[in-house]
């Protein structure tokens, strides 16, 4: 089924989770605030979803101990945008998710990771169409390198062309993934697919982007800070 821009623009709520503290980022502030070529990591996201989704709705989880930060950033960069408002993070991904997804209203939901900074427009439509088409759109890349599997000290070689590795934004059809968050928590819960997965349903994995990674070590952060000044 072809899907128009117009249809996009009326039908996405957009969950951005910014829950991450930062830990193997090795600073006090949380990734996703650290400034990227002078504006915070989850800034580059946001920006780039409402140009994709002009009348969408975006729901930023953020800790509750970072509300007044998160506020500051919307002030300066969204200022009294009503298409963007807060919800608070919760003990895990899933209750984070769950907290951003009770504010949602539109068709489609798509979750995105604050530290993934380098979406694009015409990646996001992809989901969107995807997801319109079969329900979701889970976003992967085939792995580059050698994988091993490794228990102790025993470890072995994995066929590479098997793995799969996820990224987000992850796209829904909101109705049903409410109805797969309604069956509870479980530890096996690492993203918001596998949540899908747990409540019966089929995951659709679509093509990723190599410049999507995640910001998590000071590593990443040295590359995003080149591929920001590049893209200005």
């Amino acid at each position: 089924m072809k899907v128009h821009l117009r249809s996009m623009e009326y039908s996405v709520s957009s969950i951005i989770v910014a829950g991450g503290q930062g830990i193997r980022m090795q600073t006090e502030m949380p990734k996703q605030f650290i400034h990227l070529n002078r504006k915070p990591v989850i800034v580059y996201s946001m920006e780039c979803i409402l140009r994709a989704f002009p009348l969408g709705e975006i729901i930023v989880v953020v800790p509750e101990s970072y509300e007044g930060l998160m506020n500051g950033i919307l002030s300066r960069y969204f200022a009294h945008n009503p298409q963007v408002q807060l919800a608070y993070g919760g003990m895990t991904r899933f209750h984070s998710s769950s907290n951003g997804l009770r504010l949602a209203t539109k068709d489609i939901v798509m979750i995105h990771d604050a530290a993934r900074p380098f979406i694009t427009v015409d990646f996001l439509h992809q989901l969107y169409r995807e997801a319109i088409e079969n329900d979701n759109a889970i976003p992967a890349l085939t792995s580059v390198e050698s994988v091993r599997i490794c228990s102790g000290a025993d470890n072995k070689i994995v066929d590479r062309n098997l793995i799969r590795m996820i990224q987000t934004p992850q796209a829904f059809e909101r109705k049903k993934l409410e109805a797969a968050f309604r069956t509870g928590y479980s530890e096996i819960f690492t993203d918001d697919a596998s949540v899908w997965e747990a409540s019966g349903h089929q995951v659709h994995l679509v093509n990723g982007l190599r410049n999507n990674f995640k910001i998590t070590t000071p590593e990443d952060m040295e590359i995003a800070q080149l591929l920001a000044t590049h893209a200005l």
